[in-house]
């Protein structure tokens, strides 16, 4: 895994051409800036009403100091989630663990091909970890912190754009095809174009 300071980085070896199709998606300035926001506060209202409605977890001890921490944290988990579900799990070049200063942007990014599984399952992991699970978990456990239900809430608005990407590649991108990024776009490939296997240099351990 490498650290980077900025926008996610083009890997100008990749040639987003030939078998290549670029996915149906919207621009990514509209997803950041325009359908993110609703998204955002649509799945954080529902997570709230989930822990309303169906555990006993208060606010009541809940601080502004102890939620600033508890966010900042949040983001790397967070991040650290998409990490571990790349093919390398985070042990190879090839794994960008990204933040862009001027847009106050975290992000985790793979820089070679996968499968389509596996680019969804990199894409919804942070929601089902972080959101889903521990609803569940608060409902048949009775834990009732503070921290369980901000954690709930933060990270299902922190996953608007994990949630839109994912549905857009489940609609826009045919079973078992191949999947690759280029900064911020995708493109695709049928499975039976198998992508190149990268070479042993390109994914050694980093450190």
């Amino acid at each position: 895994m490498r650290l980077h300071f900025g926008s996610i980085p083009e890997n100008t070896e990749f040639q987003a051409s030939g078998d290549w199709v670029a996915a149906r998606e919207p621009p990514a300035w509209l997803v950041q800036w325009v359908l993110s926001v609703p998204v955002s506060i649509l799945l954080a209202l529902l997570a709230a009403m989930f822990i309303i409605r169906y555990t006993k977890i208060s606010s009541e001890d809940l601080s502004l100091a102890g939620l600033l921490l508890l966010s900042f944290v949040l983001v790397v988990v967070h991040e650290l989630v998409h990490v571990v579900t790349h093919p390398d799990r985070g042990m190879s070049r090839r794994t960008i663990l990204g933040f862009w200063p001027s847009r106050l942007v975290f992000f985790a990014h793979y820089d070679g091909p996968r499968t389509k599984s596996n680019f969804l399952l990199c894409l919804i992991a942070p929601f089902l970890v972080l959101t889903v699970a521990p609803l569940i978990a608060s409902t048949t456990a009775s834990w009732d912190s503070w921290v369980i239900g901000t954690v709930m809430i933060l990270n299902a608005a922190l996953s608007s754009i994990d949630v839109l990407g994912f549905f857009f590649v489940l609609v826009g991108v045919p079973g078992g095809a191949w999947v690759q990024n280029r900064g911020w776009h995708t493109y695709w490939k049928h499975p039976h174009n198998k992508p190149l296997q990268p070479s042993a240099r390109e994914d050694a351990p980093s450190g």
